[in-house]
Order: structure tokens, then C-alpha cells, then sequence
């Protein structure tokens, strides 16, 4: 195999490069993909001319340079643009880029040497990128469609986060096959004087709604707040991202310093990063604000649902705490919040 300028590559650096690539957290399609680019033997106009199938070798979008790999991906006009643009943070010229391969595989060192948290998350968005950059490029040879790096970007962002959620969903399933069987996993309350913010959503993909939850409840098991939204989103991290923002403001609004946000989302959990303590549960744990996100998704709560509870709610809440049950609509100790 030849490198760019007539360079005979080494094994060791093929080797490196396959390794690497077949460790990227990505489907195996774009995998097979980012190798195939990685070996120059996609069909761009220049293999294609060599093979006389293509009349030229030129880039039908620009029409100003010959259409290798590396233009086709990373140095076209249009394609920089993405690149730019992209959370990738990488942005390939002439003087960076002397064949893909090499490309991709100095990004993935350089991530690894400067980043020392998501290194697997970022070399992911490079391959994202790339796949669907060239979706994009055979849309507009193919089908005439309008060249728009930014509806590039978000597509290679929702490839994304639908891969997440599909391996986290096989990471959950897994996680509760390994639980042990005859252990009872109830909801645990915080440490004195934190109280615990418990997130959920709820989303219909066949029609992009939904609803987020958020409940609160002190070391003494006690419901002391509760809030929910219906949402309309893209996608169910999405659902809940924004339950993660409603409890924020929730704790602004009330001015709550010590406040433990809890999630069964791992992923999520994961990539926050803010002045609450974070943490995962397992959706055993999780039960009572998932029941009260169905509830809101289905239009069966009432606006002051947190001070006349819903019989599926109390019967949860004894669950999650036996004989910790508080009458709120008699102390008056809860309310409802919106955001």
C-alpha cells in the first residue's frame, strides 16, 4: 500500500491505524467506512476516473480540484465548513492533511495525549463526521440535493446519539441481568441536610413528545416537591437533558444549596458537570418520578397532582418507603412548582 507523495507505509503504522480504528465507539458500518476511506478505495471520482468509469477526476461540487479522498472528506470548501463548525474540534487543511488515514490517526493521538476525560467520545465524532459527510456528498452527486454543512453536522450529532442510546440500553439490560435476584432495591434517601432530586422522561418517537419529572425528597423520605413539563424533542436523551435543566432551575427557584440530582440514565450521568452532586441509579430506584413522567405524558396528572396524590403514586411511594408515607395535603409541606 502507498501513502500520499510515493511514501511506502510501514506495517506497524497500518497496523496502529487498524487498531485504532476498529476501537471507535461507533457502528460497524461507519467503522468499515472510516477503514475503507483509511485504504483509498471509496468510490470518488478520482479511483473512479483511473478505472475509466468516471469522465473526470474533478469534484462535482466545487468543480476546482481533482477528487481524492482527502477532498472528498476534509478539504473541499464545503466539507471545511463542517469540519469548522463540528464539535470535533478538528479542522484539516492542506498543510494537516496528507492522506486520510494518516489524518485520522494523528487526530486520535493528539486526543489521547491532550484530553484526558471523553477521549472515546471525541475520535467517535471525527468518524460520525466523516460517514456522513460522504452521505452528504452522494446526495448532492446523486440526487441534486442543496449542499448545508449545518444539517451535516446534526445528522452526524443525532448518528450520535442514537448510538449511545442503543449501547446504553444493551449496558442497562446487561446491568440487571448481573443484579442479584432476591435483593429488594428500593429508593435511598440522602444524607441530612440534602435533599435528592430524582429526573425522568418519558418519549413517544412516532411523534416527538413527552414529558420530564422531576421529584424531590428529603433524608426523611418525605416528598417535598415535584415538578413536570410536557416537551416536545428529537429524541429521548434529549427528554432527558431538558429534565436535568428543570431541575436545576428548581433548585434556583427554591434556593436549595444541597441537592444530590439523581438519574438512571448513566450516560448523562456521566458528562454532567455541575455544582449539585450527580448521580446514577439503577431504574429500580427510579420508579416513583418514571411513573410520575408517564402520568404527565399521558395527560392523567392535574395540576396540583403533588398535593392530592394520584392512588399510583401513593401505592409507589409506600414501595419506595414503607410506612414513611406523609398525608402533604394536610401539613401542607408540599407544593408544585412549574419551569
Amino acid at each position: 500500500m502507498e501513502l500520499k507523495g510515493g511514501e511506502a507505509s510501514r506495517s506497524s503504522d497500518l497496523k496502529e491505524l487498524w487498531a485504532e480504528i476498529w476501537k471507535i465507539k461507533v457502528s460497524q458500518k461507519i467503522k468499515t467506512f472510516v477503514w475503507k476511506a483509511a485504504h483509498n478505495i471509496i468510490p470518488v471520482n478520482e479511483n473512479l476516473f483511473k478505472r475509466r468509469i468516471a469522465k473526470s477526476p474533478t469534484c462535482q461540487i466545487c468543480n476546482l480540484e481533482i477528487e481524492s479522498t482527502e477532498h472528498a472528506i476534509l478539504l473541499c470548501p464545503w466539507t471545511r465548513a463542517a469540519w469548522f463548525g463540528a464539535q470535533c474540534q478538528k479542522c484539516p487543511t492542506t498543510d494537516t492533511v496528507s492522506s486520510y488515514g494518516k489524518w485520522v490517526l494523528e487526530c486520535i493521538k493528539e486526543i489521547k495525549r491532550s484530553v484526558k476525560t471523553w477521549q472515546d467520545v471525541l475520535i467517535s465524532r471525527i468518524a460520525y463526521l466523516s460517514w456522513k459527510i460522504w452521505k452528504t456528498r452522494n446526495q448532492v452527486v446523486f440526487q441534486k440535493i442543496g449542499i448545508n454543512p449545518a444539517s451535516t453536522i446534526h445528522k452526524a450529532k443525532m448518528a450520535e446519539i442514537h448510538f449511545i442510546e442503543a449501547t446504553q440500553d444493551k449496558q442497562t439490560e446487561n446491568q440487571q441481568l448481573v443484579k442479584r435476584r432476591d435483593r429488594t432495591i428500593t429508593w435511598r434517601p440522602p444524607p441530612k441536610p440534602w435533599v435528592k432530586a430524582n429526573i425522568d422522561a418519558s418519549f413517544k418517537a412516532t411523534t416527538g413528545t413527552g414529558a420530564t419529572a422531576v421529584t424531590i425528597r428529603d433524608s426523611t423520605e418525605n416528598l417535598v416537591f415535584g415538578a413536570t413539563t410536557k416537551i416536545m424533542v428529537c429524541s429521548s436523551l434529549a427528554a432527558e437533558t431538558l429534565t436535568i435543566r428543570n431541575a436545576i432551575i428548581l433548585s434556583k427557584n427554591m434556593e436549595i444549596k444541597k441537592m444530590l440530582i439523581e438519574s438512571d440514565n448513566l450516560m448523562l450521568v456521566q458528562t454532567r458537570e455541575t455544582e449539585f452532586g450527580f448521580t446514577w441509579t439503577p431504574r429500580e430506584e427510579n420508579r416513583l418520578t418514571h411513573k410520575v413522567a408517564a402520568l404527565e405524558a399521558m395527560g392523567a396528572l392535574e395540576r396540583s397532582w403533588i398535593i392530592r396524590l394520584p392512588s399510583e403514586i401513593i401505592v409507589q411511594i409506600r414501595k419506595d418507603a414503607p410506612c414513611k408515607l406523609k398525608q402533604h395535603n394536610r401539613n401542607g409541606g408540599a407544593s408544585t412548582i412549574e419551569v
